[in-house]
């Protein structure tokens, strides 16, 4: 078995890979736990039945040396950390520099390539919110970054006065406290904003185009963006396993 680890500002999801066979996801908020103990608790088990650990982190190097170095002295093998590459898995970075693209964003856009034809644009609704555009080819043409919804209602209640932490899934228009009302206008802006970006893009794709949904708030929002947006929130994953499993 080998598992698949996916490690992002607010979460950690995991799934394990058997014979090629992508099992179902599990996800853990780290709720003010170092990610790195999150991983030596919650994963414990799998690890020991793993034959290897394939992480896609954001969490930078500390989170890097310190998971190597508990894989290392508790299980005697160190995880695999996957890093974005200016070309690879069929799909070729847009980024000047590809390293400036989070690893995350290059796994979702592999996984892109390889399950939907045509164009994409995939819209990773995480703690930021990344939109990035691909050509059928394999072609990355950018993508946008802008705060999720926790970090937007977190802004407010940061800079302001008399708003205090509204984090709630009220999406109230006609809002009748400052709660509700926060909470109902990021939820707008964001779905406002998701909206436009994929209309602009789209545009300046020729042929039909995937709009492909994941991330911890993808789900949340849904129901409120295009109805042909395909929801997928094993993206990641899947485009680890298929690190795992092709040549680049």
């Amino acid at each position: 078995m080998i598992l698949l680890v996916d490690a992002g500002n607010s979460r950690l999801k995991w799934a394990e890979l058997n014979d090629n066979n992508l099992e179902a996801e599990t996800y853990l908020a780290y709720d003010g736990v170092e990610p790195e103990d999150v991983i030596k608790h919650a994963l414990e088990e799998q690890i020991r039945r793993a034959k290897r650990l394939i992480v896609c982190s954001v969490l930078g190097d500390n989170f890097f040396k310190l998971t190597n170095e508990w894989t290392l002295r508790k299980h005697g093998f160190a995880a695999e950390f996957v890093t974005t590459q200016r070309s690879a898995y069929g799909v070729t970075v847009a980024y000047k520099d590809p390293m400036q693209l989070g690893v995350d964003r290059f796994v979702a856009l592999v996984a892109a390539h390889a399950n939907y034809p045509d164009n994409s644009i995939v819209v990773d609704c995480g703690t930021a919110i990344t939109i990035d555009a691909m050509t059928a080819a394999g072609d990355h043409l950018g993508g946008v970054i802008i705060p999720g919804i926790d970090l937007m209602i977190s802004s407010l209640t940061r800079r302001t006065h008399g708003i205090r932490d509204s984090h709630n899934e009220e999406r109230e228009l006609f809002a009748t406290s400052t709660s509700e009302a926060v909470s109902g206008g990021v939820y707008r802006t964001v779905i406002a904003a998701i909206t436009q970006i994929i209309h602009d893009m789209s545009r300046q794709l020729n042929g039909p185009v995937n709009q492909i949904l994941c991330g911890g708030s993808a789900e949340f929002l849904q129901a409120d963006l295009n109805e042909q947006m395909i929801f997928d929130p094993m993206l990641i994953l899947k485009g680890l396993a298929i690190v795992v499993s092709a040549k680049p």
